[in-house]
C-alpha cells in the first residue's frame, strides 16, 4: 500500500488577498501554475484514487492531479471548507479573532464544533477507503480542513510545531495505517 496525501488546493485571487471565499472561487493564474506543479510532483507516487472537496478551487486542483495519473476522482462535500456564511467576502484580518471561538456561529454558516464533527466524520470515511485503495490515496481539500485533520487525527514522530501553515498546493504525506503518522508536513518544495 502507498501513502495518504493530504493536499490543500492551489491558490485563488481571494487566497492571495486573504479574503474569506465563496464556494465557486476559481484558481488564479498562479494557482493554475501551482496545480500543474502539484500534478508533476505526484505523477510517480502511485496514486490510484483522489477524493476532493466539490468546491471549484479544490476540484480544479484535483483534476490537474488526475490528469497526470491513472487515479479515479470522487467529489465529496464533507471536504468543503468551513462554511463562514455571511463572512464571505470579508478580509480574514476582520474576522480571525471570532473563528477560533467555540461559541461563534456566523449567520448562515457553521459553528466550529459542527465543522470539526463534519471533518471527523470524513476522517472515519477516509479510513474505510484506505484499505480499498490499491495504491496511494490523495485528499484535496482546504486549509481549515487540513488543520483539523492534522490536529485531531494524525500523529507525529516528534513534537509538531504549534503553528502550522498549510500553504496553497502544499502536500502532507501520512502512513496509511494507525497511528496515522505524518512523514512530511505541508511541503511546498515542488513550488520552488
Amino acid at each position: 500500500m502507498g501513502y495518504l496525501y493530504l493536499i490543500r488546493h492551489a491558490e485563488t485571487a481571494l487566497n492571495a488577498s486573504r479574503t474569506v471565499q465563496w464556494p465557486n472561487t476559481p484558481l488564479s493564474r498562479h494557482g493554475r501554475w501551482q496545480a500543474r506543479r502539484l500534478g508533476s510532483r505526484l505523477r510517480d507516487t502511485g496514486l490510484t484514487q483522489i477524493i476532493s472537496s466539490d468546491y471549484l478551487r479544490a476540484q480544479t486542483t484535483a483534476e490537474q492531479i488526475k490528469s497526470t495519473s491513472e487515479a479515479g476522482l470522487t467529489l465529496d462535500s464533507r471536504l468543503r471548507e468551513r462554511d463562514l456564511g455571511e463572512l464571505r467576502g470579508l478580509p480574514y484580518a476582520a474576522v480571525n479573532a471570532r473563528l477560533s471561538s467555540n461559541t461563534f456561529v456566523p449567520n448562515g454558516g457553521e459553528s466550529l464544533s459542527t465543522f470539526h464533527a463534519r471533518v471527523s466524520n470524513m476522517w472515519a470515511f477516509i479510513r474505510t477507503e484506505i484499505p480499498k485503495t490499491k495504491g496511494s490515496l490523495a485528499i484535496v481539500t482546504h486549509g481549515f480542513v487540513c488543520m483539523a485533520l492534522v490536529n485531531q487525527h494524525l500523529q507525529f514522530e516528534t513534537e509538531k510545531e504549534h503553528s502550522i501553515t498549510f500553504a496553497n498546493a502544499s502536500v502532507t504525506i501520512v502512513d496509511t495505517h494507525a497511528p496515522w503518522r505524518v512523514h512530511v508536513l505541508a511541503c511546498e518544495n515542488h513550488l520552488s
